[in-house]
C-alpha cells in the first residue's frame, strides 16, 4: 500500500491467517514507518495473536504539527516585537542641561532637572510649572505623586507640592555640595539623597518631618551618582563614581 503501510501478514502473529471481512467494512490501514504526513489511516487495523483478534485504534494525532504550530506563534511574536515603530513625539525645551527626568506615577506629568526644575503636560508638551531655577540636578516623584523631590546644585533637596507648587520642605545637605541623586522610600516616608561631595555620603530624610534621620557613608573618596530603594523599601542601594555600589539595610 502506498505510504509504507505494510501488509496483513506483517502485523500477525502465529500462523493463523487473517480472517475475512464483510462486505462494505471500511478498508484496513496500518501505521508503520515512512507514513507521510499526507496519508490517510483508516479507524481499524486487524491483528490476530495467540489466535485472539487485536483491534489497533489509532489516534488522529500529530505532535510534530502541534510543535511546528507554536514555533510559527513564537517566530510572529518575535517579529512583532522586532518591527516596534520608534518616532520622535516631541522636544521640551528649558533652561539648563536636562540632567535628570521623572514621569508622575499617573504618567500625566513629567518632571526635568537642568538649570531649573519644571513641570510638564505630557499630553500637551506644554510646560506647566517651573519649580525652581537655583539649578534641579535630581528629580524624583513621591509614590502618590503628590510630590516632587528636586536636588539642587546649592546643596540642598527642595520638596515640592505638585498640585499648589507651593515648596514644603527644605533639606541642607551638610556638606554644601550640589545634589546628584534623590529617591523616595516606596511608602513614601523617606527620601534618600546621594550627595555630590568627595566622601561619599547618603542622607536619609524624614519627609513628613524634614528632619535628617540617618547618614550612610562607605570607605572611599567619589561622589553619590544614583540611589534606588528596593520595591519593599528595605534595602537602599547606592552607586558613585568609584566603580562600587553600595547596599544598606533600611528599617
Amino acid at each position: 500500500m502506498p505510504g509504507g503501510v505494510g501488509d496483513a501478514a506483517d502485523l500477525t502473529v502465529g500462523t493463523a491467517e487473517a480472517p475475512a471481512w464483510s462486505p462494505g467494512r471500511p478498508a484496513v490501514t496500518a501505521l508503520a514507518v515512512g507514513f507521510g504526513p499526507d496519508d490517510e489511516v483508516s479507524d481499524v487495523v486487524p491483528a490476530r495473536r495467540r489466535g485472539r483478534l487485536v483491534q489497533i485504534t489509532i489516534a488522529a494525532v500529530s505532535v510534530l504539527a502541534v510543535a511546528v504550530a507554536l514555533v510559527a506563534v513564537a517566530v510572529s511574536a518575535a517579529h512583532r516585537h522586532a518591527s516596534i515603530s520608534v518616532r520622535l513625539m516631541a522636544t521640551l525645551t528649558a533652561s539648563g542641561s536636562g540632567y535628570s527626568v521623572a514621569f508622575s506615577p499617573d504618567g500625566h506629568t513629567l518632571a526635568t532637572g537642568g538649570g531649573g526644575a519644571y513641570l510638564w503636560d505630557v499630553a500637551t508638551r506644554r510646560r506647566i510649572a517651573t519649580l525652581t531655577d537655583a539649578g534641579g540636578v535630581a528629580v524624583a516623584f513621591s509614590p502618590d505623586g503628590h510630590a516632587l523631590a528636586v536636588g539642587g546644585g546649592d546643596g540642598r533637596t527642595y520638596v515640592w507640592d505638585v498640585a499648589t507648587g507651593h515648596r514644603i520642605a527644605t533639606l541642607t545637605d551638610p556638606g554644601g555640595v550640589g545634589i546628584l541623586a534623590v529617591a523616595f522610600s516606596p511608602d513614601g516616608h523617606a527620601l534618600a539623597v546621594g550627595g555630590g561631595d568627595s566622601n561619599g555620603s547618603t542622607y536619609l530624610w524624614d519627609v513628613a518631618t524634614g528632619h535628617r534621620i540617618a547618614t550612610l557613608r562607605a570607605r572611599g573618596t567619589y561622589p553619590v551618582q544614583s540611589v534606588a530603594f528596593s520595591p519593599d523599601g528595605r534595602t537602599l542601594a547606592t552607586g558613585g563614581g568609584n566603580g562600587r555600589t553600595y547596599l544598606w539595610y533600611v528599617r
